[in-house]
């Protein structure tokens, strides 16, 4: 409940200018279908990415979550998880992201 996984739409905003661009490029570059491994790099990026991001505010607004009633059963606000539980996933999130982000091709120009 943490990432927020039963409610996909945050995934789907980070991951349509991905493939969108990703599109763009086939032509130029001389193919005529967009790159599934790129694709699919960018699907799981925009996933662990969206769900950092969830985990991260839940922890900055667990004060204020448990006194809005749409957000009291969050894990954070309802006690249901600790702060050290939750950081826990937010650096295995964070390294996952990570993995992602090296994993993009031409990345050695990067740096």
């Amino acid at each position: 409940h943490l990432a927020r996984m039963d409610k996909p739409i945050g995934t789907f905003l980070l991951l349509h200018p991905c493939l969108w661009s990703t599109a763009l490029a086939t032509v130029p570059l001389g193919s005529t279908h967009p790159d599934l491994g790129l694709c699919a790099l960018f699907g799981a990026g925009s996933f662990i990415m969206r769900g950092a991001g969830c985990t991260i505010n839940d922890m900055w607004d667990s004060r204020f979550d448990r006194q809005v009633a749409r957000t009291r059963s969050r894990p954070l606000a309802s006690h249901a998880l600790t702060y050290p539980q939750a950081w826990k996933f937010l650096a295995l999130q964070l390294s996952a992201g990570l993995g992602v982000l090296l994993s993009l091709p031409h990345m050695e120009e990067c740096f």
